[in-house]
């Protein structure tokens, strides 16, 4: 598997573009702290994550659930905006945007819900 991130400006043009992967079929591995340099580092607004699944479903797993969740409070803990996760393949395409799980994970998962406001 691997995993694009998209950084998006301001005005949600796509500015930037980075590839995590570990050269696995079944997982991608991202370290937090890497993500979070990028995201600092490139002062992007907005944040859309396409990975893929070379050999299954594009339906999320829970291990997907749980990338977008920590994604989701990462991106809010630096100020910026979880637009999409799109997963790809060989029979679809996936978008937590479209199906309204990324409207819950944002509601669920920003640092505002964390602390309780």
């Amino acid at each position: 598997e691997v995993m694009d991130l998209y950084l998006l400006d301001g005005d949600r043009y796509v500015m930037k573009k980075k590839r995590f992967s570990i050269d696995s079929i079944s997982k991608v591995e991202v370290v937090p702290e890497e993500l979070s340099s990028y995201l600092i580092t490139e002062g992007a607004s907005g944040v859309v994550m396409v990975h893929n699944h070379p050999a299954g479903e594009a339906t999320p797993s829970s291990a997907d659930d749980k990338m977008t969740k920590n994604l989701q409070i990462l991106c809010s803990t630096h100020n910026r905006l979880l637009c999409e996760h799109v997963i790809y393949a060989p029979n679809g395409v996936y978008s937590y945007y479209l199906s309204e799980r990324l409207k819950e994970i944002t509601k669920n998962y920003s640092l505002r819900s964390v602390l309780g406001e």
